[in-house]
């Protein structure tokens, strides 16, 4: 067991105990010699302000805290496999689009950097090891992706005018989404034009105007669009 995993086991056991746990307990639930169970405590006490609380009477340790009411502390909530996992999803954020959904997603990663500076995550060789890297990748205004995403939610229909890449035309279109995807660095909104008749698959970054309607989406169902867009 690692010395992050062993800080989150402690605060697990002291936060769901009502009664003091003996040093001996400690040392066996989690897996280390008594040393090794103080640096744990000190981390736990110094570096994140737990509450621990020597108890004489029944020679153990226990949270300070009011009855049936548990320590909330932060930098505390994550495992060390969610913690891994939330590493690469902030260098998603930061190096995948960094302008796309900047204000909507801008407090999600204050909150992961406070969580991830954290001084006994400093040294996690992930944050230095781990890179994103995107090939060829075009940005989609972030207001259309934003208009996009919520006619998609709602399921209303959208009106865009679309700048074709291949023959250079403009042409607006009513459509109603189905799926936004991201497909090699890019992202694309799958949807039935009503124009065509037929679905079509868009490239965010070519629609020059998006706007959402009151009228409901036309639905397709999952096989359809599997079967139209898997190729």
């Amino acid at each position: 067991m690692k010395h992050w995993e062993r800080i989150y086991a402690l605060h697990k056991l002291l936060n769901t105990r009502r009664t003091p746990i003996a040093e001996k307990s400690l040392e066996a639930q989690l897996d280390c010699s008594r040393a090794t169970v103080f640096r744990v405590m000190a981390d736990l006490r110094d570096g994140f302000g737990a509450p621990i609380e020597y108890c004489p009477e029944q020679q153990g340790y226990r949270y300070r805290q009011e009855p049936d009411r548990p320590i909330e502390i932060p930098g505390l909530w994550f495992t060390g496999e969610e913690l891994r996992a939330l590493l690469v999803l902030q260098k998603l954020l930061t190096q995948s689009q960094p302008r796309l959904l900047d204000q909507v997603l801008a407090p999600l990663r204050d909150r992961l950097d406070r969580v991830l500076s954290h001084p006994q995550l400093a040294g996690d060789p992930l944050q230095q090891r781990v890179r994103i890297l995107s090939l060829g990748s075009r940005e989609p205004d972030s207001a259309i992706f934003e208009r996009a995403a919520t006619g998609l939610i709602q399921r209303t229909r959208l009106e865009i005018r679309y700048h074709g890449r291949r023959d250079g035309k403009r042409s607006d279109r009513l459509v109603s989404p189905q799926r936004l995807v991201h497909y090699r660095d890019n992202w694309y909104l799958d949807a039935w034009c009503h124009y065509r008749q037929a679905l079509r698959c868009f490239a965010l970054d070519r629609i020059e105007s998006l706007t959402c309607t009151d009228h409901p989406a036309t639905e397709v169902d999952d096989d359809q669009l599997d079967a139209h867009f898997g190729a």
